[in-house]
């Protein structure tokens, strides 16, 4: 009687041989899923601090225009005129810099619209600066 079957070391040699390679093609899978994953990961990190620079840069813009604006009105010589400039600055903030000088000039020309923001402020003395003069650093030219 022969036997049919191999030698069982042969036949256990030959299945670790199948699970080694059936291993390894699993780890390169494996591998692949890792790679894709990190690679979805920095991707997701990526959008979020661009996102997130861009939405400091736009706080950075509106917190010097806001600035701007308080330093532009603060600048005004008569004190009802400065604080209509500032209560028209918080109420209705520009986008750029030509809008706060418009706000500006606005203010320094008193209109039915501003009525809300100066009824608790006194009207200027007399012997005050005109009503549209502002303040300018000395570095600043004559217009």
């Amino acid at each position: 009687m022969t036997a049919s079957c191999p030698h069982p070391a042969a036949s256990l040699s030959g299945l670790v041989a199948r699970m080694r390679a059936a291993a390894h093609g699993m780890a390169q899978v494996e591998l692949w899923v890792a790679a894709c994953c990190a690679a979805a990961v920095l991707l997701a990190f990526g959008t979020v601090v661009a996102n997130s620079a861009r939405d400091a840069q736009s706080v950075r813009q509106e917190q010097a225009l806001r600035h701007e604006a308080i330093w532009r009105c603060k600048a005004l010589r008569v004190r009802a005129l400065r604080e209509a400039c500032l209560c028209r600055s918080r109420r209705d903030m520009p986008a750029d810099s030509a809008g706060i000088q418009a706000l500006v000039e606005a203010s320094a020309h008193p209109t039915a619209g501003a009525a809300a923001c100066t009824e608790a402020t006194s009207a200027p003395a007399t012997g005050s600066p005109s009503a549209g003069e502002v303040m300018r650093p000395p570095s600043w030219p004559d217009p």
